[in-house]
């Protein structure tokens, strides 16, 4: 957002996230000969990373520039955090600007504040910010913490009226909980339909976390596995592991799955072989077969003529397709056609009498995948 031109402008409760500026102002760039004021805003995860010049760049957040005119820029109960930039991330200041923050969550300043009261640099403990949730989690330091001067009034990025509490709360959210249960009003309707269904205390899912933890943790209440990696949320949790990514290491297998197997799911082991039978640990994975027993893998035990069909034995894991695949030959330019897909759960063990296939060089073959 770029202020020019000697404008004038007002914002509150605008949530501004994940811009990017080539030089200034990955948030808001306020020029000189302006005037501008925010108000209850939450300016986060913005950037403006080709910033080499000191004197005229920066500012990840906000980048408030200086002429022979200044500008004057206001900011109160506001949170500007965790932008990036090589000067003032979250604010830069220009020498000629008149800048003037209030009651504000600020980490990242550059340059001097003309006028400051009551300021904090702490982690808001936004729900999910990599998932552009910027709620307030119960326990932020924002929460009650604004102006005790804002009147009643005005509502928040989810139209809940503020503030909720004694005081209105820092940044975009008001964190609102009817029932006192510690848990927003908001995340109890998206997941039980009302403000009351859950106190906090009940294990709606049966996965050894309470609703509250849930809910601090930012899982699904209805749901043991939020991120489907095959490890319980009490379990990603108890093992310091991300709940909500299933693949924390980017190497292909489910975060789960290798802490289930003896993997690292905290490093990309995909190539390694631990068993030597040839298959990396990623083609294990993929067929749902154990790295570390070298009779454990997907393959082809034996192939026989069988009531004028071809009979066909295989192996492989259990909770992975199995797809069987015939063709006339091993040339690029062969074709392979699938004969039947099997989808899990199935046997360690398989097989199949294949009719229709009379040539005795025909190529079979067997085929995970997930």
């Amino acid at each position: 957002m770029e202020i020019e031109l000697a404008a004038s402008f007002d914002m509150e409760n605008c949530l501004i996230s994940d811009n990017e500026a080539f030089n200034s102002g990955g948030g808001i760039y306020h020029l000189p000969f302006c005037t501008g004021n925010v108000s209850r805003t939450t300016i986060s995860r913005n950037s403006a990373l080709n910033s080499s010049d000191l004197t005229t760049r920066g500012g990840g957040g906000i980048l408030v520039a200086g002429g022979s005119s200044p500008s004057v820029f206001s900011v109160d109960n506001t949170i500007i955090i965790s932008n990036v930039s090589h000067y003032g991330g979250d604010l830069y200041c220009a020498p000629q600007a008149q800048v003037y923050a209030s009651y504000c969550n600020i980490n990242d300043i550059y340059g001097s504040l003309s006028g400051s009261d009551n300021l904090i640099n702490a982690d808001p403990v936004f729900a999910n910010p990599s998932a552009d949730d910027f709620h307030l989690l119960y326990g932020s330091p924002c929460i009650d913490y604004g102006s005790p001067d804002y009147s009643s009034g005005g509502a928040d990025l989810d139209g809940e009226p503020r503030p909720f509490g004694s005081r209105v709360d820092i940044g975009a959210d008001e964190f609102t909980d009817t029932d006192g249960d510690n848990i927003a009003d908001y995340w109890e309707i998206k997941y039980f339909g009302n403000r009351t269904n859950s106190d906090g205390t009940i294990n709606s899912d049966a996965d050894d976390l309470t609703d509250f933890q849930e809910y601090m943790q930012q899982t699904d209440p209805l749901k043991a596995d939020t991120d489907g990696d095959g490890a319980s949320d009490s379990l990603e949790v108890a093992l310091g592991m991300n709940p909500l990514d299933p693949d924390q290491d980017n190497d292909g297998m489910a975060d789960g799955w290798e802490e289930e197997h003896g993997l690292d799911w905290e490093t990309d082991d995909s190539m390694l072989d631990p068993d030597l039978d040839g298959m990396d640990n990623l083609a294990e994975y993929l067929a749902d077969t154990d790295p570390f027993d070298d009779q454990s893998f997907l393959g082809l035990l034996n192939i026989s003529e069988l009531w004028g069909g071809w009979r066909v034995d295989w192996k492989g894991g259990t909770d992975a397709w199995q797809m069987l695949d015939y063709s006339s030959g091993l040339s690029v330019s062969d074709v392979w056609h699938t004969v039947i897909a099997f989808p899990p759960p199935t046997p360690v063990t398989n097989a199949l009498v294949v009719f229709g296939i009379e040539a005795t060089d025909t190529v079979f073959r067997v085929r995970a995948q997930r």
